[in-house]
C-alpha cells in the first residue's frame, strides 16, 4: 500500500500513464483507475467520437465533474490515469493534487513521438487532439488536418509547451526519456516508501 494514498500520473500522450498505472499498482498494491476509460464506460462513446461529436469542451467537463467525484467520494487506495489534457484545465491540477501524489512523467517530444507513431498512424481516433493539432484548453477551435507522420513530434512539442506549466505543478517530476516503463515505476516507487509522502 502507498503510503501516500492515491497516485496521480499526469502527462502528455505517450509519456506511459497507463502502463505506469499497472505497474505502480501491482508494485504498491492499489486499484487502478484511468479517467479517459471510465469517461468512455460511462458515455458508451469512445474519446473521439465525443471529441468529434460534442466538442472539446464538454469532454472536459466530463472530465472535471469525474474528479468532483472522485473527491466526494474520498477515492483511496488507487493510481489514477488522468488525460493528457486534463490538468491544464481551470484549476483541475489543484483538484488532482487534493486527490493524492501527483507524478508528472516528463518526455521530451521526440521520445513521444517515437512512442506513439504506430498508435497515430494506425488509428488517429486514438489521440483526438494529435489528430487536430492546435487544439487545447483556451484554443479549441476545429482543425480538419490529421496528424501527419513527420509533423506528430511538432504537435507534441505545441502540447507540451502550452502544458508544461500545469504538469510542473506535480509533487513530482520523473524525466523518462531512455527509461523502460518497469524503471520509471521502481524509481516512483523508491521516491515514495523513502519520502513517506
Amino acid at each position: 500500500m502507498s503510503p501516500c494514498g492515491n497516485i496521480v500520473l499526469v502527462g502528455l500522450s505517450g509519456a506511459g500513464k497507463t502502463s505506469c498505472a499497472q505497474i505502480l499498482a501491482e508494485l504498491l498494491d492499489l486499484a487502478v483507475l484511468d479517467t479517459d476509460v471510465i469517461i468512455q464506460k460511462n458515455t458508451s462513446m469512445s474519446v473521439a467520437a465525443i471529441f468529434a461529436q460534442q466538442g472539446e469542451v464538454y469532454f472536459r467537463a466530463l472530465e472535471r465533474q469525474l474528479i468532483e467525484d472522485f473527491i466526494e467520494a474520498n477515492l483511496a487506495g488507487t493510481v489514477l490515469s488522468v488525460g493528457g489534457g486534463l490538468p491544464a484545465q481551470g484549476d483541475n491540477v489543484h483538484l488532482l493534487k487534493k486527490l493524492g501524489l501527483t507524478v508528472f512523467l516528463n518526455a521530451s517530444p521526440e521520445t513521444l513521438a517515437r512512442r506513439l507513431s504506430q498508435d497515430v498512424n494506425r488509428d488517429h481516433s486514438l489521440r483526438p487532439l494529435l489528430a487536430r493539432p492546435g487544439t487545447d484548453k483556451d484554443d479549441c477551435k476545429e482543425e480538419s488536418q490529421g496528424v501527419k507522420e513527420n509533423n506528430l513530434e511538432a504537435a507534441l512539442s505545441d502540447q507540451l509547451a502550452r502544458r508544461r506549466k500545469y504538469y510542473e505543478e506535480a509533487h513530482l517530476v520523473i524525466n523518462t526519456d531512455g527509461k523502460s516503463m518497469q524503471d520509471i515505476c521502481l524509481e516512483i516507487q523508491t521516491i515514495i516508501v523513502n519520502n513517506a509522502c
